[in-house]
């Protein structure tokens, strides 16, 4: 019998294999060797970012500022041996007692002096200070802290400024700015509008997520806090936009379109309730509207009548745009100031009526009148005053 020794040979291959790793090093964590040196200049060899960030996750690394009150620490090449004061536009972030100053960089297009007039932080908290700025508002960006404001001297100043504001800054305008020397309007522009104009800027997705939910929060009341509202369909032009802001900002007496309907008699309401009412009527009003891109404005008491398209609260005609109607039908309309314009609709009929128009038609100038059949009533007669 004849018995093989196959174990020796494979010991003493598997020493040989050991004493030859025995000599070899083994390197755990992140690898690599190529960075710049201490002036930002490409030097072959150098510690890589990635290994000296290593590093202090593993052990650690105390920093104290010299012969200044706060350390500044540059993170990116671009600010290596360059004071945070080299950088327009920076901004501070503070966290747990540390202060981070970040750049905030200027969306593609827009011009110093022209979109905005860019400061740094110190020099927008200096004049914020000083009651430089009318208002003023900080809030965070996908891309971090911003702060805006807009000067006291473009409100007190006689030439007249266009200045956007968010809600936040226009209440604080209304309280630290003369009455009557600025007229506030809201631009009421579809969310998907507002979405596709965002992306044309040059917007991230996080940051028009972030505005979108904040703005359904903050614009909720502004058709009440403004004194007037532009709904912005999407289909306008720039002109035709603008020619409606103009109409608002260079008269003298605001434009105020109001429309109500009368029997014979000029009655409105018997007991609390309208005498009448047609469709085709409410068709013709939002068909008017609609052709110049306003909005019907109506009390609670007409929304029924009215499936979309109109706004709605106790006293519209305080917020009624100039390409806006304002409908009544529980109110005498001789009780609404500053009517500039009527739309009087006759039903062409008498009924039972406790509640009349006392409106004077003297100081107004009929323009047109029409007739048209209505869903209830064959004859229905439109006429159009204008003061």
């Amino acid at each position: 019998m004849t018995i093989e020794d196959t174990l020796s040979p494979e010991l003493l291959r598997i020493k040989k294999e050991l004493e030859r790793l025995n000599k070899m090093k083994i390197h755990v964590g992140i690898q690599g060797a190529s960075g710049y040196d201490e002036n930002g200049n490409d030097e072959e060899g150098a510690p890589a970012d990635l290994m000296t960030i290593a590093n202090v996750h593993e052990f650690g690394a105390t920093i104290k500022a010299k012969n200044v009150k706060n350390l500044a620490i540059p993170i990116a090449k671009k600010a290596i041996g360059k004071s945070p004061l080299d950088f327009p536009g920076l901004f501070f972030l503070r966290s747990d007692g540390y202060l981070f100053g970040c750049i905030s960089p200027k969306r593609k297009g827009e011009i110093d002096g022209i979109d905005y007039h860019f400061r740094t932080q110190a020099e927008f908290e200096k004049l914020k200070r000083d009651g430089y700025y009318a208002e003023s508002v900080d809030y965070e960006a996908a891309f971090g802290h911003c702060s805006y404001g807009s000067a006291k001297e473009a409100y007190e100043s006689k030439k007249d400024s266009v200045i956007v504001l968010n809600p936040y800054g226009l209440k604080m305008v209304k309280e630290n700015v003369v009455s009557g020397s600025t007229i506030s309007i809201f631009m009421d522009v579809p969310e998907d509008i507002l979405v596709e104009r965002l992306h044309t800027r040059g917007d991230a997705e996080d940051e028009i997520t972030r505005r979108l939910e904040h703005d359904r929060i903050d614009f909720a009341d502004m058709p009440e806090v403004c004194d007037y509202t532009i709904s912005v369909t999407g289909k306008e032009t720039e002109e035709e936009i603008l020619k409606k802001v103009l109409m608002l900002v260079t008269s003298n007496e605001p434009k105020l379109h109001v429309a109500f309907a009368v029997d014979d008699s000029n009655g409105m309401m018997f007991n609390h309730r309208r005498v009448s009412k047609d469709s085709k009527l409410c068709e013709d009003l939002l068909d008017a509207v609609h052709a110049s891109h306003g909005q019907i404005q109506i009390r609670p008491y007409s929304s029924s009548i009215f499936e979309d398209g109109a706004c709605t609260s106790d006293d519209r005609w305080n917020k009624a745009g100039p390409d806006d109607i304002v409908f009544v039908e529980d109110i005498d309309p001789a009780t609404i100031p500053g009517v500039t314009e009527v739309t009087l609709f006759r039903w062409n009929r008498k009924y039972p009526s406790d509640l009349k128009s006392t409106f004077n038609f003297s100081e107004y100038k009929l323009i047109e009148t029409k007739e048209f059949a209505g869903s209830s009533h064959e004859k229905i007669t439109k006429e159009t005053w204008k003061k």
